[in-house]
């Protein structure tokens, strides 16, 4: 019985291993002094991103989540000291570990930028420049805040992460939207945390969420299951 087991553990652990998330480690306290000072920089970076981007009712929120697709460019960004104590936010063209910086940035997206998705989604229906877009939505926090002093103690590094990570993470939860279960990323905290049983837990979860995927298949609810990428 203890082979049978380990053996049905294996495969989770080595899927666990491949998909270790880039989100390990605590994330220290965000300062709303800093949220202020990326404000202007972020919200206008947020309206280039909508143009284009298909926004609605249904995935407007999305934009400034970075853990989504339509908000992924969040974790592109790298909030910068300069010498004078303001911050610059400059956009590294790369994923990146979203840590502090990271959720700073997402959070002065919604505090701007979706401050009133009615007006934002008004304006795109219509065709609207993003010079327009940003001057409704961006304009008080531009003229408050542009070159607000934060005099950060710390300037976090920005560290790229592999673009599979992202890659991963859209794949499970298409699956949890297809299936209503789907895998879990888990920091190396975790893992090596877990025990026996909670790996048995996690094993049977992943089987079940498979189970029910292909018998959705099978009935016609939903299209051919894609192949896993190559880890």
């Amino acid at each position: 019985m203890r082979a049978t087991r380990q053996n049905a553990i294996r495969p989770v652990r080595l899927l666990v291993a491949a998909l270790v998330s880039s989100q390990s480690g605590v994330v220290a306290k965000i300062q709303p002094q800093d949220i202020k000072a990326v404000s202007c920089a972020v919200c206008e970076l947020a309206v280039e991103k909508a143009i284009g981007a298909g926004l609605d009712e249904d995935n407007v929120e999305d934009l400034c989540e970075p853990k989504n697709k339509l908000g992924r460019w969040l974790a592109q960004l790298d909030l910068v000291d300069e010498s004078d104590g303001r911050i610059t936010v400059q956009d590294m063209g790369t994923a990146g570990q979203c840590r502090k910086e990271c959720s700073t940035a997402s959070r002065a997206c919604r505090n701007w930028a979706l401050e009133d998705t009615d007006a934002l989604l008004a304006m795109l229906r219509k065709g609207s420049s993003a010079g327009r877009i940003k001057g409704k939505l961006c304009k008080k926090s531009c003229k408050q805040y542009r070159n607000l002093v934060a005099n950060r103690p710390q300037d976090e590094e920005f560290k790229e992460v592999d673009a599979k990570i992202a890659e991963m993470e859209d794949m499970m939860k298409d699956m949890k939207e297809k299936t209503g279960m789907g895998m879990k990323m888990y920091s190396r905290e975790d893992f090596a945390s877990m025990s026996d049983g909670d790996m048995e837990a996690m094993a049977a979860r992943e089987q079940l969420a498979q189970e029910r995927m292909e018998s959705r298949y099978m009935n016609g609810d939903m299209p051919e299951v894609p192949p896993s990428p190559d880890l």
